[in-house]
């Protein structure tokens, strides 16, 4: 639901410039048929009905995502409204009220955000209320009105004429009115009902309801309802003389009437801007053909350039020169919204990567690139991130079509291994001038002499995955860089393990002693926090009566949520690699089953084992395995790309990654 709420300010927020830029135009085209201003509110409808828009060059829109979707999570939160003085307004405002507590357990806006979403179902529920029970008032007052002819009533209850009714609409006129202004009412009103001006009115206040807190739309409605009256009293007069548009503008007067509220419906005949309506009706002249014209090209620019998003800037700020300054997680979260993708956990890198230079401070000296890909549809991505260290950006190349990449890491993890250098203990280890790191695959910390081990805590041991990078120290000498080489020194980064917590404890307690909560309500907390692979209770039941008829012991929680995890991390990996299971695999794979369960007696004496064993029959083996193959067959296909241990250290990641909790 917050996201919901989110996705709606923002589309709120685009449809407010929008608004602002008709408003201009409206004022810039006095001269131009009154229907052309329908256009351009057309234009606010689309933009409201339409999430999606597409980037162009053209856009006009200062942001495409005023505020971030996953607002809520965020350390620092912050709006991207495109309008640097809001930005530095808002912001340190934001951050000052709703940044989290060090000690806190949920951001503020983690409160905030789901109140104000229900703030506004709330107000669109109040809205729609307001609509309908507007609605069976009217009916109810019109409910004893007299037939005059064809779909025209005749009432003593209402003080005006308008038009009721969707489908089949009725023109209801109050007792009294002279033939003559009868005659132009009635023209009036099927004009509406020809253009379906009762249509749009309803679409307009059904949007108003949903957006009702965005003040411009509540004008925007209300100058809609203006409009829609001047476009229909311009077709009324275009066939009369200047003296029956004289009495027309005398029925108009008579038939006036105030209103205070905003109308949900109907379209009343004397109900809007009547001073104004008479004044356009007076003065009114045929458009110019040259008119029409710009003023139809205006409404299809203001599409253009608010229909539409701006280009994602593929630049954004450096946060320092210094490996200690980089960002892991804001770095990956805008490159990933740069190419398209929702978090930065789809992006990676693969062996084959750029040297980075530092200076004897770890500066980067020079500018740097690190080479990064993604998976798209059934193809592999590739661009570079690029460091310019005297402009202060990254940049993010275009996209180019890599082949599919054998070996993968995080590019998140390499940022953090180059983040998190023990800089200090390799200045007393190796001074140096400068220093080359080098991204390495393969090798453990055993296998070399001069070692360093680290975490984002600093030195110590490594029992899990780890990130391998070669430095070597370079020392300067006339001018130019040199290593000894006997100086190099291989460093790891990677995660020590929160130990596996024994059987009689939950999952969501393993998962806070993981991420370093030890009170149960602060582990269902960063269960919230972290978790991606959401596992209900039901799921882990179903589980564990499974294993528990087919391996012939009772399996503890933690075991079954490692088994069904390790089998999505290994067919999630495998998606990603393009080697997901087609249907016709699987297909292929469960009729070849059958075929070998009535051919060959071996294996139909193991699968009836199986199925005695278990307390199932043949057929209900044949849906469990119809569940299981998509897996199996990516894992198989997995088993081919890699070798052992990156299948080992792949699960051993992903485990440690991965949280699980229970609903």
């Amino acid at each position: 639901m917050s996201v919901l709420f989110l996705r709606v300010v923002n589309l709120a927020i685009a449809a407010g410039w929008l608004v602002l830029a008709v408003l201009v135009l409206r004022l810039l085209l006095k001269k131009a048929p009154k229907w052309t201003r329908l256009l351009l509110w057309a234009v606010v409808a689309l933009r409201l009905l339409c999430p999606v828009s597409v980037e162009t060059v053209w856009s006009l829109l200062p942001s495409a995502e005023t505020v971030p979707l996953d607002i809520e999570r965020a350390a620092a939160p912050a709006i991207a409204s495109g309008v640097e003085a809001v930005d530095r307004v808002i912001n340190p405002a934001l951050q000052q009220s709703f940044a989290p507590a060090p000690a806190a357990s949920a951001n503020p806006l983690q409160i905030w955000v789901p109140v104000l979403s229900l703030l506004w179902l709330a107000g669109a529920a109040a809205l729609l209320l307001y609509a309908a029970l507007s609605y069976l008032r009217l009916r109810r007052r019109v409910a004893t009105a007299v037939r005059l002819r064809d779909n025209i009533y005749q009432s003593e209850q209402i003080p005006a004429p308008f038009v009721l009714g969707l489908a089949r609409p009725r023109i209801y006129v109050p007792f009294g009115l002279s033939d003559r202004d009868l005659k132009y009412v009635l023209a009036h009103e099927r004009a509406h009902i020809a253009r379906r001006d009762h249509w749009w009115k309803l679409l307009g206040f059904l949007l108003l309801s949903v957006y009702w807190f965005q003040p411009l739309l509540w004008l925007a409605y209300v100058l809609l309802g203006r409009d829609l009256e001047l476009a229909c009293d311009e077709r009324v007069i275009q066939s009369l003389d200047r003296e029956h548009r004289a009495d027309y503008t005398q029925a108009l007067v008579r038939c006036s009437v105030s209103r205070r509220t905003v109308a949900a419906c109907p379209l009343t005949f004397g109900e809007v801007g009547v001073k104004a309506r008479v004044k356009a009706v007076l003065h009114y002249k045929k458009p110019t053909v040259w008119v029409l014209m710009v003023a139809v090209l205006a409404a299809i620019a203001a599409a253009v350039c608010f229909l539409t998003g701006p280009k994602t800037a593929r630049t954004f700020p450096l946060t320092g020169i210094n490996a200690a300054d980089l960002d892991p997680a804001a770095i990956v979260a805008r490159t990933a919204e740069i190419v398209g993708l929702e978090d930065g956990g789809s992006l990676y890198m693969g062996q084959d990567q750029f040297d980075q230079y530092f200076d004897a401070d770890f500066n980067w000296d020079a500018d740097a690139a690190i080479r990064f890909f993604y998976n798209q549809g059934q193809q592999t991505l590739g661009s570079q991130l690029r460091l310019f260290r005297e402009d202060g950006v990254y940049f993010v190349t275009e996209p180019t079509v890599w082949e599919a990449q054998p070996v993968v890491y995080l590019l998140y993890d390499y940022l953090k291994a180059l983040q998190c250098l023990p800089q200090a203990e390799i200045r007393e280890m190796a001074p140096a001038d400068r220093y080359l790191v080098t991204f390495q695959h393969g090798g453990a910390p055993e296998d070399y002499d001069r070692v360093l081990t680290y975490t984002a805590d600093g030195l110590g041991e490594l029992d899990g995955w780890y990130i391998h990078l070669r430095l070597e120290p370079l020392h300067a000498a006339e001018g130019i860089y040199t290593g000894t080489g006997d100086e190099v020194i291989h460093l790891f980064y990677g995660e020590r393990y929160a130990a596996v917590p024994p059987e009689e404890e939950s999952v969501s307690r393993w998962i806070g002693s993981l991420f370093g909560a030890a009170d149960p309500e602060d582990a269902s907390a960063v269960a919230a926090e972290f978790g991606e692979t959401k596992i209900s209770r039901e799921v882990v039941t179903y589980y564990r009566e499974i294993f528990a008829k087919t391996r012939g012991a009772e399996p503890t929680e933690r075991e079954v949520v490692d088994e069904i995890v390790g089998n999505l991390i290994l067919a999630q990996e495998a998606e990603r690699l393009g080697l997901g299971a087609t249907d016709e695999e699987v297909a292929a794979q469960l009729e070849a089953t059958r075929q070998w369960y009535e051919e060959n007696e071996t294996v139909r004496m193991r699968i009836d084992d199986f199925c005695e064993g278990a307390g199932i029959s043949v057929e209900d083996y044949y849906g469990l395995l119809a569940v299981q193959l998509p897996n199996t067959i990516a894992r198989a296909k997995l088993t081919e790309a890699l070798d052992e241990s990156q299948l080992d250290a792949l699960l051993r990641d992903g485990l440690a990654q991965v949280t699980y909790y229970l609903n």
